[in-house]
């Protein structure tokens, strides 16, 4: 969990003008992490050996933004009111193969590798913006309210198979 707080004052010199901002904002957010891992491994005998190696991970993280803007410009004054808010999580699977088999031949080796990913995740954001522009004998309000809403999924697979043939004593030959 993190918390940060902040308040600022800026004052800027311009040509014609000098601007004023105050500015105070909180800030919460919350992040969280887990994975699974492990090896399985299975050797049947001196020939052959198999390993499969699972992973599986789950985030998630959620902010809340809060803010308040005051800026001051001539005969301008203008006052924001924000909030910011994010929700998203991730989930992550796959898993690696790889087997492997030794012939009588020394040197013949037959390998192969396979991997498998799926992958979901979600991002939600909302940010609302309240305005209140003030001129002399003319006020406004604004409202900017954008809500944002992503999800993903991602699959992917590869694979691949090697045969090595030693050609004489200290050389070989891998397809």
């Amino acid at each position: 969990r993190n918390i940060t707080i902040g308040k600022a004052f800026t004052q800027n010199f311009l040509e014609n003008l000098t601007r004023l901002e105050d500015e105070a904002t909180n800030n919460e957010s919350n992040n969280y992490s887990h994975e699974l891992t492990g090896n399985l491994e299975y050797r049947p005998d001196s020939s052959n050996f198999l390993r499969i190696s699972p992973r599986i991970s789950y985030n998630s993280g959620q902010a809340d933004n809060l803010g308040f803007y005051t800026i001051t410009q001539n005969n301008l004054l203008t006052v924001r009111d924000n909030q910011n808010s994010n929700d998203n999580s991730a989930t992550n699977i796959s898993s690696n193969a790889f087997f492997n088999h030794k012939f009588p031949k020394k040197g013949r080796n037959l390998s192969s590798r396979a991997n498998l990913n799926f992958s979901n995740g979600d991002n939600f954001r909302g940010v609302l913006n309240n305005y209140i522009i003030s001129q002399p004998g003319r006020d406004s309000t604004r409202i900017q309210n954008q809500l944002i809403d992503n999800t993903n999924s991602n699959f992917q697979t590869n694979a691949n198979i090697s045969y090595m043939e030693p050609i004489g004593k200290r050389n070989f030959i891998e397809f």
